[in-house]
């Protein structure tokens, strides 16, 4: 029997914000690194290093520039986040997701579904992440790959 996890990259449109979807992402983080998951999060953050593996998941913090605006209080967006393009692109290259999750159509959203047709591999962009799984052991009955398809369908997939 295979026992082959899909790897996520996951672009959330919020990390260390205070809102849903910034709790959401800090708790699928959380709940990887617990399991040992493999798993990817491209976000905006100020970490003075961009990149860290810590067992099987990795953190792509990049820098917003001076040209991002406020959307929210605490909420920012870079039209020139393009810029990091390269660097993605090598991390992605290294990591080699089997799925892109995006939450929304921020800039970071727009470049993981940019990069999903780079990689062809499944993405769901989900408003709000809380009700998406892609684990065995998560109860949710939601498959984040193809919603259509039950979780024991999906896993049968995972497998093969």
């Amino acid at each position: 029997m295979n026992t082959h996890l899909p790897r996520v990259a996951y672009f959330p449109d919020s990390f260390h914000e205070v809102n849903g979807v910034a709790h959401t992402s800090r708790n699928f983080e959380s709940f990887a690194r617990r399991r040992n998951l493999p798993f990817l999060c491209v976000r905006a953050g100020d970490r003075a290093q961009a990149i860290t593996e810590e067992g099987s998941v990795w953190t792509l913090e990049l820098p917003r520039g001076f040209l991002s605006f406020a959307l929210e209080k605490d909420l920012r967006y870079d039209p020139a986040f393009l810029r990091h393009i390269p660097l993605i692109g090598e991390v992605l290259e290294r990591f080699k997701p089997d799925l892109i999750h995006i939450t929304g159509p921020s800039e970071v959203g727009m470049l993981g579904a940019g990069w999903r047709t780079t990689w062809a591999c499944p993405w769901r962009q989900v408003g709000t992440p809380t009700c998406t799984s892609i684990w065995p052991g998560d109860q949710s009955g939601f498959c984040v790959c193809c919603p259509s398809v039950s979780r024991p369908q999906q896993a049968r997939r995972l497998r093969t």
